[in-house]
């Protein structure tokens, strides 16, 4: 029998599919295909096995067929023959020259090409940076890849006009979360705090327990926690994560929609496992945002000196004209506790009116009855708060959420009804809104 060599165009399957663009963003519609193939212009984006007729002795009606073997092109590097159909197929990605997506061979035979470093999106199973050259070049803006594709990103508190130009807007609100919302057995982010984090959307998040294992997140299992932040907030949020230098490390962190000018740790010296994490957050304005993110111990006597040490951390670090938030798992259980006493001397704590949810319940911790969690800001900042909205409803001081007793889930959805009850997590989360102007 003579055997004839063919090709098959490619199937993009995994991060090639086409996405949704947002406004500005970039998209490809060109149809994958393999190296040396020639598509006609009858080829669409998607060819299977179903192309070709057995009877023909596996060539493919789809494909314009050469006079002789002579005109088609060599298989690449690294092909085999399947004996059965007489097709050719490539043995690996590299071997057809791809680093990413998925792809289909001519048999059928479907090969993970891998995935694109942050900064780079996937077009023909190629890892491509879209801002080069850069398509924001004729705007005010910067160049972002973002959701595999770019948008052109003006500065915090500007928007991108229709003539390129960058323009202030109209009002701008921060919102600001303290989360210790894990529910595995190892301390880990799964998909209840995840769907948490989704329906709430925060712009910052001052978070607890900052540890993300795919093995153990059967909804969502992200690569990395790279992959964690873009997939869960989005592409535009950047991030400050403390140490993980041992298996039972659970460090603090910070998660922001606005840039991360610097960040670093302060050491807490009463607990080895976690510190106090910083990040200096070039928010909207003339002002940075310094923010904090702490997980005290529970041991009510060692708290106070977890609070000396982080006022004396601020008051030698932050500019005095620069805005503040500690935010975070205080492990307090009353409002009196004398950490918070010393906390108040350089962000506000002592006030009537404190976060809480549609039952006007101010406890954080599972089972509701104790003030474990909070987000507390300068006394500048503290003047700009305003009323957080979600839906048809309004918190004036803040929220406590707890997916049991909100009333409305389709104004924070994907959260599920027993998310806060979900496996190992102790604690509600707390959100914060500022009006900058």
């Amino acid at each position: 029998m003579k055997k004839t060599w063919l090709f098959l165009s490619v199937l993009c399957i995994g991060a090639c599919t086409d996405v949704t663009p947002a406004e500005n963003s970039w998209k490809s519609d060109k149809p994958i295909v393999a190296p040396g193939v020639a598509l006609p212009d009858t080829i669409t984006d998607t060819i299977t096995d179903a192309a070709f007729d057995s009877s023909s002795d596996g060539q493919s009606d789809a494909l314009p067929q050469p006079d002789s073997t002579s005109d088609l092109p060599l298989p690449p590097p690294d092909a085999a023959t399947d004996a059965a159909t007489d097709k050719i197929f490539w043995k690996s990605c590299a071997a057809a020259g791809f680093n990413c997506g998925s792809a289909i061979d001519a048999t059928g035979r479907k090969h993970e090409c891998g995935s694109c470093e942050r900064g780079l999106i996937c077009e023909n199973n190629q890892c491509i940076n879209p801002c080069d050259p850069d398509p924001c070049a004729d705007t005010e803006a910067t160049c972002t890849v973002s959701g595999g594709g770019y948008y052109c990103r003006c500065e915090p508190g500007y928007k991108l006009s229709e003539t390129g130009e960058c323009v202030l807007l109209d009002t701008v609100t921060l919102r600001i979360m303290s989360a210790n919302i894990t529910s595995t057995s190892k301390q880990s982010y799964a998909g209840p705090g995840i769907r948490i984090f989704m329906g709430l959307k925060p712009d910052i998040v001052l978070i607890q327990e900052f540890r993300y294992l795919a093995e153990l997140d059967k909804e969502y299992s992200f690569k990395d926690i790279d992959d964690f932040v873009a997939g869960v907030f989005g592409e535009e949020f950047t991030y400050h994560r403390g140490a993980m230098k041992l298996s039972g490390d659970i460090p603090n962190g910070i998660i922001s929609r606005y840039p991360i000018k610097e960040s670093g740790t302060w050491r807490d010296n009463q607990v080895d496992n976690r510190h106090f994490e910083w990040a200096r957050i070039d928010i909207p304005g003339d002002k940075d945002l310094w923010a904090i993110s702490v997980h005290f111990l529970t041991k009510t006597s060692k708290q106070p000196a977890e609070a000396d040490a982080l006022v004396d951390y601020i008051t030698a670090n932050v500019p005095d004209n620069d805005y503040i938030v500690i935010g975070g798992d205080f492990n307090t259980t009353s409002r009196d506790a004398l950490c918070l006493k010393t906390l108040n001397n350089v962000v506000v704590v002592k006030e009537s009116d404190y976060p809480e949810d549609q039952d006007g319940n101010e406890g954080t911790n599972i089972k509701r009855s104790k003030p474990y969690d909070g987000v507390y800001v300068d006394s500048y900042l503290h003047q700009k708060e305003t009323a957080v909205v979600i839906g048809e409803e309004s918190f004036d001081d803040g929220l406590v959420f707890d997916s049991r007793t909100f009333n409305s889930l389709k104004d924070v959805s994907p959260v599920k009804a027993k998310d806060s009850t979900a496996g190992q997590m102790q604690h509600m989360p707390v959100i914060r809104d500022f009006k900058l102007w």
